[in-house]
C-alpha cells in the first residue's frame, strides 16, 4: 500500500503543477485515503471471510463448538477481532499521513474525522466478509 501511495505521489510531483506546498499536502492526502480505501475494501472482507473456515481446516472448529459459546458469539467475537486487526491497521498509517498537515493544506481536524470515516468503513468491510 505503501509503495503504491508512494509511485502516485511521485507522478503528482512528476507533472509539476505542485509549486503551491498546500495544494502538494492536500493530493498527497487525497491519494493516501484513496489507497486506504481501497486497501480496507479489499483486504478486510477477504481476511473476514476465512476466519471461521481456518477454524475447520485446522481441526479447532469442534473444540471451539465444545466451549459453550452460543453461534452468534462466535461469529461476533471473529467479527471484533477482524475489525480490531484492520483497526490497528488504520491507527498505525495515521503517523504518515500527518505528515502532510506541515506541506499545509489540510487541517488535522479533517484527517481525524477522515480516518473515524475509515474506522467506519473497516467495519462495514469486514461485516461484509462475515
Amino acid at each position: 500500500m505503501l509503495i503504491t501511495a508512494l509511485g502516485l505521489v511521485a507522478a503528482l510531483v512528476a507533472q509539476g503543477r505542485h509549486e503551491n506546498p498546500a495544494r502538494l499536502g492536500s493530493d498527497l492526502f487525497h491519494v493516501f485515503l484513496f489507497v486506504h480505501l481501497v486497501a480496507i475494501f479489499l483486504i478486510l472482507p477477504a481476511y473476514a471471510c476465512t476466519s471461521l473456515t481456518e477454524e475447520r481446516t485446522r481441526q479447532s472448529f469442534d473444540l471451539l463448538v465444545t466451549t459453550g459459546l452460543s453461534a452468534s458469539r462466535i461469529v461476533a467475537g471473529k467479527l471484533l477481532s477482524c475489525f480490531l486487526i484492520g483497526g490497528i491497521t488504520t491507527a498505525s498509517t495515521l503517523p504518515l499521513v500527518t505528515v502532510v498537515v506541515f506541506f499545509g493544506g489540510v487541517a488535522p481536524e479533517t484527517i481525524l474525522v477522515s480516518y473515524l470515516a475509515l474506522l467506519v468503513c473497516a467495519f462495514m468491510a469486514t461485516l461484509l466478509g462475515v
